[in-house]
């Protein structure tokens, strides 16, 4: 699969990452899709067209070259190979999301991300948890992503729950340069 854009996968306990300390949780979508885990407190759901703002302002609080609300727009609606699940707090406000495309038997993790005050509560692990089982189900037999050299806790992880190290590309990151970590799981 070909990405367009790049991927930067984000820890929930990440320090590393922008934080806005004066940032709200974004307020989740009313509606009510079909729960897939409510471990924790926190209910994970497929995103819904009115999450997308949501999941836009995680973006520009968690990576240094974020989605536009445009792009995820179209990406949540127009592309058949996109998936998405968010993670909604007890209070209803999104407090995390991943996202993923699978074409066939192949799935890419594209982007997950934690608002900052949720960090190191387990979220992360749970979308990405979550997202295994339904890319299993959907009939993937391996996962694929690409993450910063520099992003350990994100890192492991991924390696925690399977992934491992098959390569690097140089330079990956258009921003900054820095070299991106590709990693593998296989699901079946």
């Amino acid at each position: 699969m070909q990405l367009s854009d790049p991927v930067d996968p984000v820890d929930p306990a990440d320090p590393t990452d922008p934080v806005d300390p004066a940032d709200p949780a974004i307020p989740a979508d009313s509606a009510d899709p079909p729960e897939l885990a409510r471990p924790g407190g926190s209910l994970i759901r497929p995103a819904v067209e009115s999450d997308v703002p949501g999941i836009a302002r995680l973006e520009q609080i968690c990576f240094s070259d974020p989605w536009s609300e445009a792009t995820l727009f179209r990406d949540l609606t127009e592309n058949p190979a996109a998936h998405y699940l968010v993670a909604v707090a007890l209070d209803h406000l999104l407090i995390g999301y991943i996202v993923w495309w699978q074409v066939f038997d192949e799935a890419e993790i594209i982007n997950l991300a934690v608002s900052p005050e949720q960090r190191g509560k387990g979220v992360g692990r749970l979308l990405l948890s979550c997202m295994i089982d339904e890319v299993r189900r959907a009939g993937a037999s391996v996962i694929h992503l690409d993450v910063r050299e520099s992003n350990q806790p994100a890192r492991h992880l991924y390696e925690q729950a399977g992934f491992h190290q098959t390569g690097m590309r140089m330079g990956y990151y258009a921003n900054d340069q820095e070299n991106a970590i590709t990693m593998l799981k296989r699901v079946t």
